[in-house]
């Protein structure tokens, strides 16, 4: 399963360098966002396995 990172900010206008309104937001979905927030971008993601005996596999 995936799990996307992303920036969220409240939406309207920022000051030049002021990030403050920006979040980091984890979800399963690409792009989601909280309602009343934006999604400015995805950083990236992770994985996780999809079955426990993957991971005592991986360990062994």
């Amino acid at each position: 399963m995936k799990y996307y990172h992303m920036i969220i900010a409240r939406p309207g206008p920022e000051n030049v360098g002021d990030h403050s309104t920006r979040r980091e937001y984890i979800s399963r979905k690409q792009g989601s966002h909280p309602e009343g927030w934006i999604c400015v971008g995805v950083c990236g993601y992770h994985e996780t396995p999809k079955r426990r005996c993957e991971e005592s596999e991986d360990e062994e």
